[in-house]
């Protein structure tokens, strides 16, 4: 693997899974079952000799995937979704420990400049949409941040019509 970020949230997902499947929650085998499929593709994809896609690229999918299994091991029955939050946080802040913190401060300097420049800041932001949408008190917050949202995606669509119409 030629990429050591790459290689540390591969070992991430690997060991969430090993954990996961202990609890025996139906819920989680068709997570589990799709990450098992996610890296044998991607370790083909890395041991292919003609591989064009970028180790960075493939990192930036995995991180999003993180923030996103917060998200659906919040919705798991409570039989299971405390445990499983649990090893979730031990095992990425064993992995990577200031994976929570980045992601927050990245947010806030989104929230400070005003606008989102790229697709991985967009998944930020709608990451945490997503985590405090539902939750009381957030209103202005959420606010800003669908803002945010708003005009990236406005600006996405001038963007291809402009380019369709050349």
């Amino acid at each position: 693997m030629r990429s050591k970020k790459l290689e540390t949230l591969v070992n991430v997902y690997k060991e969430l899974a090993e954990e996961l499947v202990k609890l025996n929650s139906p819920e989680l085998e068709p997570l589990l079952n799709g990450w098992s499929v996610s890296l044998s593709q991607v370790n083909e994809i890395i041991n292919s000799p003609d591989n064009a896609i970028k180790p960075s690229l493939l990192a930036s999918g995995f991180e999003q995937g993180l923030r996103d299994t917060h998200l659906m091991l919040g919705d798991l029955n409570a039989q299971y979704r405390s445990s499983a939050i649990k090893v979730f946080y031990k095992i990425v802040g064993s992995h990577l420990p200031s994976f929570f913190q980045k992601s927050e401060a990245q947010l806030q300097r989104i929230v400070a400049k005003g606008q989102i420049k790229n697709e991985n800041e967009w998944y930020l932001v709608r990451h945490r949409v997503d985590k405090i949408e539902c939750q009381p008190n957030n209103e202005a917050e959420l606010a800003v941040l669908n803002e945010l949202l708003g005009k990236f995606e406005a600006s996405g669509i001038k963007r291809a019509m402009s380019l369709k119409h050349r």
